[in-house]
C-alpha cells in the first residue's frame, strides 16, 4: 500500500527546483515598468476632465436656422415671367422673388372658358332644381285633394246605387199588390162580381208595375257599374298621384345630384384657376440674394 508521504515527495522537489530559479534582471524592470505606467495612466483618466476649454481671440458668428442658405422653389411647375431682385440684393422676410406663369400659355383661357359653360350649366341645373321642387310641392298638394274627390264621388254613386235599390224593392212591393189585386179583379170577374173595366184597369196597372220594377233594376245595375267605375278610377287616380309624386321627387334628386356635380367642377375649376394664377415666390426670412 503506497503512502501520502511518497506521492508527495516529487512535487515537493519540482516546487523546490522552481525556487532556486531567479527571473531574469530585465525582466522585473520591465514590468515594474509597465505597472508604474498603467498606474499613471489611471490617474491621468481620473483626474482629466472630458470638456476642454479653449482660450483664444475673434468672433464667431452661428447662424440660427432662418438665416442659414435656403433654397426657394415654387410648389408647382410654370415659367419665371419677371425677376423682382437682383443677384446680391438685400432682402426682408415677405419680399417677393420673382413670378411665375403657367408652361401652357393657353391653359389660363381654356379655365376661363369652361368655368363659364360650367356656371351656365349650373344656372341651368339650379332652374331644374327650382322647376322640379314647385312641381313636387304642387303634386303633393293636388295628390289628397284629387284623392278627396274621387272619394266623395264613389260615395255619391254609393248613394245613389242605395236609392236604386230602395226603388227597386219598392216597385217589387207595388209589383206584389198589383199582382194580388189582379188575381182577385179575375176571381171576380169570373162570378161576375166585377166589371170588365175594373179588370181591365188591374191589368193595365199590372203591366205598369212590372215597367216600374225593370227600371228600377236597370236604375241598380247602372248604380253600381257607376260605383264600380269610380272606384276604378279613384284607385287609378290615388296610383297615379304617388307615381307622379314620386316621379318628380326622382327627378328632383337628379336634378340635385347634377347640381352638386357642377358645383364641384367649379369648385375644381376655381381651384386650379388659383393654382395657375401668376404666382410669386416670397423670401421665408432676412438675408441676401443669390442665384445658384
Amino acid at each position: 500500500m503506497i503512502q501520502d508521504d511518497e506521492i508527495n515527495l516529487p512535487l515537493l522537489s519540482v516546487v523546490n527546483t522552481l525556487k532556486t530559479v531567479e527571473t531574469a534582471p530585465v525582466a522585473k524592470r520591465i514590468a515594474r515598468g509597465l505597472f508604474k505606467l498603467f498606474l499613471a495612466l489611471i490617474l491621468f483618466l481620473g483626474f482629466t476632465p472630458w470638456q476642454q476649454n479653449v482660450r483664444g481671440f475673434g468672433r464667431v458668428v452661428a447662424y440660427t436656422p432662418a438665416e442659414r442658405q435656403q433654397i426657394i422653389s415654387a410648389q408647382v411647375e410654370g415659367r419665371i415671367s419677371r425677376w423682382l431682385v437682383r443677384e446680391g440684393s438685400q432682402v426682408k422676410q415677405g419680399d417677393t422673388l420673382a413670378e411665375l406663369l403657367d408652361n401652357d400659355p393657353e391653359f389660363l383661357q381654356r379655365l376661363e372658358s369652361e368655368q363659364k359653360a360650367a356656371l351656365a350649366k349650373q344656372e341651368a341645373t339650379d332652374n331644374r332644381v327650382n322647376t322640379f321642387r314647385e312641381q313636387l310641392r304642387m303634386a303633393e298638394l293636388a295628390r289628397p285633394q284629387a284623392i278627396s274627390a274621387a272619394q266623395s264621388r264613389v260615395a255619391m254613386a254609393n248613394e245613389r246605387r242605395k236609392a236604386a235599390d230602395q226603388s227597386l224593392q219598392a216597385a217589387k212591393a207595388a209589383k206584389q199588390t198589383a199582382t194580388l189585386n189582379l188575381n182577385r179583379q179575375q176571381q171576380l170577374r169570373s162570378k161576375g162580381l166585377a166589371s170588365q173595366r175594373t179588370l181591365e184597369l188591374s191589368q193595365l196597372e199590372m203591366a205598369q208595375r212590372n215597367a216600374e220594377v225593370e227600371r228600377a233594376q236597370a236604375s241598380l245595375v247602372a248604380a253600381k257599374s257607376e260605383v264600380d267605375a269610380l272606384t276604378s278610377d279613384w284607385q287609378k287616380l290615388a296610383a297615379d298621384a304617388s307615381a307622379s309624386v314620386e316621379k318628380t321627387r326622382a327627378d328632383l334628386n337628379k336634378a340635385i345630384e347634377d347640381q352638386n356635380s357642377v358645383r364641384a367642377d367649379i369648385l375644381k375649376l376655381q381651384t386650379a384657376w388659383r393654382g395657375n394664377e401668376p404666382r410669386r415666390l416670397l423670401l421665408p426670412g432676412m438675408g441676401l440674394y443669390y442665384v445658384c
